[in-house]
């Protein structure tokens, strides 16, 4: 399964407007109001996730909870898809 991932560089991704996915996933309430529609996508989905940027804590707490997102996310989207 190939993938562009948009989570480290979220402010570019208007340079894929114009291009056509398979699938266009959103995987947070904020992305999927905030989102513009990729008309391209011939599938999409949606799945509400934590946001990260919402953690609270130490550096190290918040990039646990950053990643059990990060996991749950791929877990998700492996069963999902997999389908």
């Amino acid at each position: 399964m190939g993938s562009i991932s948009l989570i480290n560089i979220p402010k570019i991704f208007d340079i894929y407007l114009n291009d056509e996915f398979d699938y266009v996933v959103t995987v947070c309430d904020s992305a999927k109001e905030g989102c513009p529609y990729f008309q391209g996508g011939k599938d999409q989905f949606h799945k509400s996730f934590e946001d990260p940027a919402s953690f609270s804590g130490t550096e190290e707490e918040k990039l646990d909870k950053f990643r059990e997102v990060r996991d749950k996310i791929k877990d998700w989207i492996v069963d999902y898809f997999r389908g």
